[in-house]
């Protein structure tokens, strides 16, 4: 399966961008809310990917549902990665099959 080109986030729509390592500045992946924009390191291997992708989405989530005032820092953010991902995998839901191909 490809990774997805956008989600959609309390009505939404954040677009997926497929970057070089370069452009992300060693940054694997960035939310950038403002812009609606998530970017994904498209030469990072799916396992990876996955799990930015779920990162990403969750600062979106943060910013849309909480405001920009009230975002959730760093640490919170990779800790419900973590946490979520776990039980994901738990209820057979494989978030490397939802990334398995690369970014374009």
């Amino acid at each position: 399966m490809k990774t997805p080109d956008n989600v959609k986030i309390n009505g939404i729509v954040y677009t997926i961008i497929a970057k070089r390592d370069f452009e992300l500045r060693d940054n694997v992946g960035t939310t950038f809310a403002w812009q609606q924009e998530i970017h994904l390191n498209k030469e990072s291997p799916p396992t990876q990917r996955a799990s930015v992708l779920l990162h990403e989405i969750l600062h979106a989530i943060s910013h849309e549902y909480l405001g920009a005032d009230e975002d959730l820092n760093e640490t919170q953010v990779t800790g419900l990665t973590a946490g979520l991902r776990n039980v994901l995998v738990n209820c057979g839901i494989n978030l490397i099959d939802m990334v398995s191909e690369g970014l374009e």
